[in-house]
């Protein structure tokens, strides 16, 4: 055990285990330079899933939040998903690793920072995980 970290029995089961996020198929970075606001981007996110179970129906629940506007919970999207036990490598006990991706919009409109929440959620849409990324937008000259 960790000092400080009490590891449960199921911790290590249905989690997102990674977040890749990109644009124009570029790592998206962690701060930028903006010289006009607002900017938009339309970003390709790709999620490691560790432990989940084969044919199961779970949902991703996808947040953009910043420091000055937190998102309206109508427009959080979540999205409906199984992956067959043909697509999981490393199946033990009809659990798996494997990732899905998708795309996520993010409009910035002024300096700020600014978060994408991604959740992982079971058919009652009860929260298994959560990742967070966080991110800086500050205007240049």
């Amino acid at each position: 055990m960790v000092k400080g970290v009490n590891l449960k029995e199921n911790s290590f089961k249905e989690k997102i285990a990674l977040v890749k996020i990109k644009d124009n198929d570029q790592p998206f970075g962690s701060f930028f330079g903006v010289k006009k606001f607002p900017v938009a981007f339309i970003l390709d996110v790709s999620i490691d899933l560790l432990n989940v179970k084969s044919d199961y129906q779970y949902y991703i629940e996808m947040k953009v939040n910043s420091e000055s506007r937190i998102s309206n919970p109508s427009s959080y999207e979540k999205v409906p998903f199984s992956i067959p036990q043909e697509d999981m490598i490393f199946v033990k006990d009809n659990l798996g690793q494997s990732f899905i991706t998708g795309k996520i919009g993010l409009i910035v409109d002024k300096s700020d920072s600014c978060a994408v929440e991604i959740n992982l959620l079971d058919t009652n849409q009860k929260l298994l995980s959560s990742h967070s990324t966080y991110f800086y937008f500050g205007e240049r000259e």
